[in-house]
């Protein structure tokens, strides 16, 4: 019994103090879950592949980058396309822009493609001005 008032006490300080329980969150916010699970399925695909030989052995590296890249973007317009679920996505789209350009640049030959990430950072930057300039002030 002492076990079962401690837990509960301790839940509710936990709760005055402003912060949430893991569980909490994840059933907030089911999308976090959902994300760490595809990139988790996204790494054994791209092993097993290279392990295979269906893709080369030292690149597979670069195709994971590629994948957990679009499953950002992925996230990112899910997001934005469900409104309970909003956060701010500007990290989020460089990072997968970011992702998505080493990958694919390492595939593709980084000595030609390198410049492609520089391009890809700019324009992230660029857009994300654009758009804060439009957001009205208040």
């Amino acid at each position: 019994m002492s076990e079962r008032r401690r837990g509960e006490k301790d839940e509710k300080n936990h709760d005055e103090k402003g912060g949430e329980g893991v569980e909490e969150k994840w059933r907030r916010d089911p999308f976090s879950a959902i994300f760490f699970g595809l990139v988790v399925v996204l790494l054994g695909v791209f092993l097993f592949l290279g392990l295979q030989g269906i893709i080369e052995w030292d690149k597979w590296w670069a195709y994971f980058l590629l994948g957990i890249g679009c499953i950002f973007i992925l996230d990112v317009l899910i997001r934005y396309l469900l409104p309970a679920y909003r956060r701010p996505i500007f990290g989020r789209v460089l990072i997968g822009l970011i992702l998505i350009a080493i990958g694919g640049s390492n595939i593709g030959g980084i000595q030609d493609w390198w410049p492609i990430i520089v391009i890809v950072v700019g324009l992230a930057v660029l857009i994300y001005g654009v758009l804060r300039a439009r957001r009205p002030f208040g």
